[in-house]
């Protein structure tokens, strides 16, 4: 579940801040790969696998050869100029999203908001029972302030964002027992990128009204024993993959999700569903 809340920012940046060094995540990713590739190899279907190997990567080196270099007068595309055969594939809608996008994040140039303040991002996942949809047993939060996109450099990835994205990972005490297991495997107890809190079901909708009223303090704006400042109502982003449901989840928790600006669904960006 955590993966999918990231999935979201990342659509944007596309990651969060790693709880370990990235190489370490990397290496990991590796081992477990190959660990599941020599049990693959013990099995019957070993020799079918490697078959369809060989067929993928024979096309792929075919596709790389057919695709002419580039010209001594001709430069790469911009990273805000999609290649035409990618500009073609997305629909309007999509294009005029990620121009929003772009505008907001400063990646090109654009006018300052009306209000003057600059955005946050909000992103929501939240994680409903496989047998029950009504029992919401995770939800999941990340931040990014476009104040601080806006003056530091993104790096060639995004990543140099990474550490600005605030995070929180909130489950609800009377499900905690709850763990999807038939239709997709949930892993409620393997949050990355902090600690999970456990909070009473009926803290849910003032804890999330407070994040919208104070988006900059994440983990303040979640702590109700913490008296939040005065201060002037934020703009802001809401961002999710197929954001639809969460809202309706959240809907059906009572939650009020104020200032809201602009909605952005990834799932409709990238076209993908959440298991992608």
């Amino acid at each position: 579940m955590q993966w999918r809340v990231v999935s979201s920012t990342k659509a944007l940046l596309r990651a969060s801040i790693p709880e370990r060094p990235l190489l370490w995540q990397i290496a990991r990713r590796q081992s477990t790969w190959t660990w599941k590739t020599q049990c693959l190899a013990s099995t019957s279907k070993a020799v079918q696998y490697r078959h369809h190997r060989e067929i993928s990567s024979s096309i792929r080196d075919l596709q790389i050869k057919q695709i002419p270099p580039l010209k001594a007068d001709q430069t790469p595309p911009e990273l805000d100029e999609p290649p035409e055969a990618e500009q073609e594939s997305l629909s309007p809608q999509q294009m005029a999203q990620l121009k929003y996008l772009h505008e907001v994040l400063g990646l090109v140039e654009s006018r300052p908001p009306a209000s003057g303040a600059l955005p946050y991002f909000v992103a929501i996942d939240c994680e409903a029972y496989e047998h029950d949809q009504t029992k919401i047993t995770e939800i999941g939060v990340s931040v990014l302030d476009t104040q601080h996109a806006r003056s530091e450099p993104a790096g060639a990835d995004g990543s140099a964002w990474y550490p600005a994205i605030q995070h929180l990972h909130l489950r609800p005490i009377e499900y905690r027992h709850l763990v999807n297991r038939n239709f997709i495997k949930g892993c409620p107890d393997d949050f990355n990128y902090g600690t999970s809190t456990f909070i009473p079901l009926t803290d849910v909708s003032r804890i999330l009204s407070r994040i919208f009223a104070s988006p900059g303090d994440l983990h303040s704006a979640s702590d109700l024993s913490v008296a939040l400042p005065p201060s002037a109502s934020p703009d802001i982003i809401l961002v999710g993959h197929a954001l639809g449901n969460d809202t309706k989840y959240l809907s059906s928790l009572g939650c009020s999700l104020n200032n809201i600006v602009a909605r952005i669904d990834t799932q409709k960006i990238c076209g993908v569903g959440k298991q992608s």
